[in-house]
């Protein structure tokens, strides 16, 4: 997929909902066929929306025309022909683990709601990501290089840094290890919660925020994709990235969990290692570690 012209007036359509020209067709729901005023007040009568502590309220109530659809501008970063034939399963697992989080985050608190979900099935049916592709521009583009390209999108749209929750807050990139390391999870998203087996397939995450100066903070991490949703919500929350970032040093990569998230070894640092990097397995086994001392850990 080539990458398309970043224009407002292409890509924005009448009802200013969110657009994009490498999309096949406009987004349309039909819960938004009114006016955002006209909707916001039709959904604020009903009791669902006043439930601050429920994960798809916090999106469904911050959002506005320009913020359906929801979702994120992907960056491929890796163009390998191993990865071309790999590429649209990739993207299908992503956005399965979100699905399947946006079903799973708040258990089982409303499932014998009144509304039968509809918060949920909007966050659902108003998901859709840009995926950005251009072999010339992109392929083994480091960090800095997305930030600044991500900035430059978001000024050419008419927007402004942070204005939509996720899209214009963050955006993710999918280079040859999140590649592999999403290909090499588990197919359903279930099975990863279970411990064993393959580690979690993450994605690279940019702040397009960052400057240096920050102790621990280098305005990237990783996030495991089944807990991409919650990190949405998080956002929503008036959460900067760097707020819930996990802190490293030099030399190793930040992985969010959603708890206290660990670090993975940095393959391109080429200075001084000061601490040994705490791999996945390490963290997961001693988090048991911790919890059987306490005696509070289950297997699940």
């Amino acid at each position: 997929m080539a990458q398309s012209t970043d224009s407002r007036d292409e890509n924005t359509s009448e009802n200013h909902f969110f657009y994009h020209s490498s999309w096949p067709a406009r987004w349309s729901h039909p819960e938004f066929t009114d006016s955002h005023t006209e909707r916001y007040k039709r959904w604020s009568q009903q009791p669902w929306f006043k439930d601050d502590n429920r994960s798809a309220v916090q999106l469904v109530s911050l959002a506005d025309d320009e913020g359906w659809p929801w979702g994120f501008f992907i960056y491929r970063t890796v163009y390998t022909p191993e990865s071309d034939q790999v590429w649209s399963a990739c993207l299908e697992k992503i956005d399965r683990y979100i699905h399947w989080e946006i079903d799973q985050v708040d258990g089982d608190r409303y499932a014998g709601a009144e509304d039968h979900g509809f918060p949920e099935r909007l966050v659902h049916e108003g998901y859709k990501n840009v995926i950005l592709e251009d072999k010339q521009r992109w392929d083994g583009a480091l960090i800095e290089q997305i930030r600044e390209d991500f900035k430059n999108l978001i000024a050419s749209r008419g927007g402004g840094i942070g204005e939509v929750v996720p899209r214009y807050t963050v955006c993710l990139v999918i280079d040859q290890h999140s590649l592999d390391s999403i290909m090499n999870t588990f197919e359903e998203p279930a099975e990863s919660q279970c411990g064993g087996g393959p580690r979690k397939g993450f994605i690279t995450m940019v702040d397009p925020m960052f400057v240096p100066g920050f102790e621990g903070y280098f305005g990237f991490m990783r996030v495991e994709i089944d807990r991409l949703w919650w990190l949405t919500v998080e956002l929503c929350s008036s959460s900067s990235m760097r707020d819930i970032c996990p802190e490293v040093q030099p030399g190793k990569i930040p992985v969010y969990n959603a708890d206290l998230g660990y670090a993975d070894d940095d393959p391109s640092w080429t200075g001084p290692r000061l601490v040994t990097p705490m791999t996945h397995r390490e963290y997961v086994d001693s988090q048991r570690r911790d919890a059987a001392m306490n005696g509070s850990y289950h297997e699940t």
